[in-house]
């Protein structure tokens, strides 16, 4: 017993050592990791913005004055892009079937899939043999404004975003778009952590409106293609602004005041300082 052990971990040294001199590199550990001859791309952003509604008020009997319309604010859809390049060299690339899984998490966005689910699979009936793309839409759901008699509009689905997987022997590029992850029914990197981050400086006491710089925080990333694997962190900046808007007036007795947010964060690989 102990001699086939011996042999058989002599083997599989002598079998790494060939394959690192025949020039097939062994797959990193994290293929995010820095090594030689690759740094890991981390960019992305997130896009947070609101928006004022106006409700017109009902339509007075006659001889009655008409009611000021009334204010509200509400989200804007929210974006996000990211783009993630990792290091797969030396990857056993018989992996690629359909049960393979490929997955992404750039702070509180995520998705797992199968290649399977890929579009490239759902045309072909199955991933195909040496593909190198797997790419996912991402639908969202909408409704149409209510009609003038009141009944509510019809729903309907459009394409928001994607995301991809693209490899090629040494690199995997995933990229992420969505211009409306609510429709989508996804979740944000992490813009709204930010909201509102103007209003807390001493200038917004005099100064309602305005904006403050996010400071740089770090935002974890995480790829997986297969049996690889890899995490690292992005470092986030930005600004969170606020928009102070004022309707009616005090002494009609119809003042509304309204706070308008906004975020603008983006990020790439590195660390915050201490």
């Amino acid at each position: 017993m102990k001699a086939n052990h011996s042999k058989a971990l002599f083997l599989s040294v002598f079998s790494a050592f060939v394959l690192i001199h025949a020039g097939l590199a062994v797959p990193p550990d994290d293929i995010l990791a820095a090594a030689p001859g690759y740094s890991p791309t981390l960019n992305f952003k997130d896009t947070y913005s609101e928006k004022i509604v106006t409700f017109p008020a009902p339509r007075p009997e006659p001889g009655e004055p008409r009611e000021p319309a009334t204010h509200d604010v509400e989200p804007k859809s929210q974006k996000i892009t990211a783009k993630i390049v990792a290091n797969i060299k030396g990857f056993d690339f018989t992996e690629v079937a359909d049960d393979m899984t490929v997955s992404v998490s750039i702070g509180a966005f995520a998705a797992t899939r199968t290649l399977s689910e890929s579009n490239e699979a759902l045309k072909k009936g199955g991933f195909p043999a040496g593909g190198k793309k797997a790419s996912y839409t991402l639908i969202g759901d909408f409704q149409r404004p209510d009609r003038p008699n009141g009944d509510p509009g019809e729903s309907f689905q459009k394409k928001v975003g994607a995301v991809t997987f693209a490899w090629s022997d040494a690199l995997l590029t995933v990229t992420v778009t969505c211009t409306d992850i609510v429709a989508a029914g996804v979740s944000e990197i992490a813009a709204s952590t930010y909201i509102g981050l103007y209003q807390d400086t001493t200038t917004a006491v005099n100064k309602p409106s305005g904006k403050a710089p996010i400071p740089p925080d770090e935002i974890s990333v995480r790829v997986t293609f297969g049996t690889a694997t890899g995490s690292n962190l992005a470092v986030a900046s930005g600004t969170s602004s606020t928009s102070f808007k004022k309707f009616g007036s005090d002494a009609a007795g119809t003042l509304e005041e309204l706070f308008v947010q906004s975020v603008k964060l983006s990020g790439k690989a590195g660390t915050a300082a201490p």
